[in-house]
C-alpha cells in the first residue's frame, strides 16, 4: 500500500502495545481506493499528520 493510499482511508480499529504480545500500536485500516476483504496496519510511527475529514455526502 503507498502512502497516498494510507492517508485517504476508513479506520476499522486501533491495536494497542501489550508488552510481550504486540509491540507496535497501529490502526486497522480500509483503503477508499480499492476494495479490499481485510484491513491494513497502519503503525503510528509511520503517521505524520492526522486530520479529520468532513463527510462529503450531504
Amino acid at each position: 500500500m503507498s502512502v497516498a493510499e494510507k492517508i485517504v482511508g476508513n479506520i476499522a480499529g486501533a491495536v494497542l502495545a501489550l508488552e510481550g504480545v504486540y509491540e507496535h500500536p497501529h490502526f486497522m485500516v480500509f483503503s477508499l481506493t480499492r476494495p479490499q476483504t481485510y484491513p491494513d496496519e497502519m503503525f503510528w510511527s509511520d503517521i505524520r499528520t492526522l486530520r479529520v475529514l468532513k463527510d462529503r455526502a450531504g
